[in-house]
């Protein structure tokens, strides 16, 4: 079985397509006429330095790599299946037959203006490091706005994030000893910071027609074949998504593929010659098969990163990815939000880009429960349902006893501590270190503010399966069974001794009755 693959963006270089302009006039004439400048003068002479533009490289790689395509039909057979890396992929769903070759030039235009138009990102390459590394690294430098853009291979995955947090990000690894190698970018392609794009691009495809695909292609999201009802949201997900090319050349080796063939060059071939030598020794097997399930923790008020680490050893099974709001832990930078509909929108930017659907979990106690069901339900509207949202400390999504919130973000000082010493959420130690508590009180304050913001909002139901827990002695523990107002799936209750706070006092419990709704 054969794969036909299509470069992407950082194989162009000056004199690409020399021998195929001349041999196809009519489609060189059209594409310079949708593209308004001469396209074989570009990819050839370069006159204004344009080529290494993303508005004008992703035009030209297209072209090329399209002409390429009908050179190569000229003596082989067509494949079994077709792949592209990144912008090759409109090269692929056009030699299936999903779109014509004008149409794609068109997409394809937009796209790179669009990703073009992104400013203050930056990619850097990281050479010699496997995964699990890598994200260690970034996990221990607290590295959370920089996003995993290319598993390329098992030795070389590309980074993407703000500038500033890429610099930050070359330096730990420098000091690890491992090579990275920034790129000459000006965007952070293929990660959170493309959503925009993605979005605009979203509605851009509306106005095409989509055709069915005659050979088979995988989607650099998945790592899968494209579904063909979802083919356009897959292809302006992609771009705010990470290039899965890994796993792409692992489920066509698991497919029987055994001859992979380039259009164009070798940069993607000796991608594929690591790929399937770790294969053939069975060392890696695909991330889709293998890889952790995600456990994202949503903060309870006053709670940052850390708050859920006494769960951490229980939960090995998982991937941990501890979220925070504004104002605190490493984002203590930032301005405090009081606004539930704003923190929502913060966690759920968090979330979106790297949630698997129908995969990973979502965790939140108190008011993480309550943004973990908005959040959930923004998920689903964009199809990217969670595989289950675990809640605890809330009988439902919105706040009942909404008069005691209110005075109680309002409350002196003194007061104020009281009442949370009763909850059982801050103990008599932490109110007396007076330096803890002027750092923690804004914090609290502003949490139990945006809490009653959305006390009265009658909530959503949902489709996801709903795990909930409560404490023995909290006031509204027999009202646990209200989430089955809020979801139209599978849902399960359990209790355990204690208030507010039961979670610190069963950490093995709590942990296992995750595992377990599993």
């Amino acid at each position: 079985m054969k794969t036909l693959m299509f470069p992407g963006q950082g194989s162009q270089y000056k004199g690409m397509g020399k021998e195929l302009f001349d041999r196809y006039p009519s489609e060189t004439a059209r594409a310079s006429a949708i593209l308004g400048y001469d396209i074989k003068k570009l990819c050839l002479e370069d006159p204004e330095k344009k080529l290494n533009n993303t508005e004008f490289t992703q035009p030209a790689l297209y072209v090329v790599n399209s002409l390429g395509y009908r050179e190569f039909l000229k003596n082989d057979s067509a494949p079994d299946f077709l792949i592209g890396h990144s912008l090759g992929e409109y090269n692929a769903l056009q030699a299936s037959g999903v779109f014509d070759f004008e149409t794609g030039l068109k997409l394809v235009k937009k796209r790179g203006k669009l990703m073009a138009a992104a400013k203050n990102g930056g990619m850097a390459v990281v050479l010699g490091c496997d995964i699990e590394t890598i994200k260690k690294i970034l996990h221990k430098g607290y590295h959370e706005k920089t996003d995993i853009a290319n598993y390329n291979t098992p030795s070389q995955t590309v980074l993407s994030g703000p500038v500033d947090g890429i610099s930050e990000v070359l330096k730990d690894f420098e000091n690890e000893g491992i090579k990275v190698v920034p790129l000459n970018v000006s965007a952070a392609f293929h990660s959170r910071y493309m959503d925009n794009a993605s979005q605009l691009f979203r509605s851009f495809l509306d106005q095409f027609e989509f055709f069915p695909m005659q050979i088979p292609v995988i989607s650099n999201k998945n790592a899968t074949r494209y579904d063909e009802k979802d083919a356009k949201r897959t292809l302006s997900d992609q771009i705010s998504h990470s290039v899965l090319w890994t796993d792409t050349i692992l489920y066509l080796l698991n497919k029987g593929v055994t001859h992979f063939e380039e259009i164009g060059g070798q940069f993607l071939t000796k991608m594929v010659t690591e790929v399937k030598t770790v294969y053939d020794k069975n060392i890696i097997k695909q991330n889709w098969i293998q890889k952790k399930r995600r456990l994202f923790l949503l903060p309870f008020a006053g709670g940052n990163r850390y708050s859920y680490q006494f769960l951490q050893p229980y939960l090995e099974d998982f991937e941990w990815v501890p979220l925070e709001l504004p104002g605190r832990g490493k984002r203590h930078k930032e301005s405090l939000l009081d606004s539930f509909y704003d923190a929502m929108g913060d966690i759920y930017r968090q979330i979106s880009t790297e949630i698997d659907t129908e995969h990973d979990v979502i965790y939140g106690h108190s008011l993480g429960a309550i943004l973990g069901h908005w959040v959930t339900y923004r998920l689903e509207k964009a199809g990217k349902n969670p595989a289950r949202l675990i809640v605890s400390g809330v009988p439902r999504p919105t706040i009942i006893d909404t008069d005691a919130l209110k005075v109680l973000h309002q409350l002196p000082q003194k007061e104020f501590a009281e009442r949370l010493i009763a909850m059982g959420g801050m103990p008599q130690t932490f109110i007396d270190n007076h330096t803890f508590f002027e750092y923690a009180e804004p914090i609290l304050r502003a949490d139990f503010k945006l809490l009653d913001s959305v006390s009265n909002y009658n909530g959503s139901r949902i489709k996801t399966p709903i795990t909930a827990i409560m404490g023995t002695k909290e006031t509204y523990a027999h009202k646990i069974e209200e989430w089955r107002n809020y979801s139209h799936g599978d849902i399960e209750f359990h209790h355990l001794e204690g208030g507010h706070f039961f979670i610190n006092d069963h950490p093995e419990t709590l942990s296992k009755l995750i595992s377990k709704s599993l």
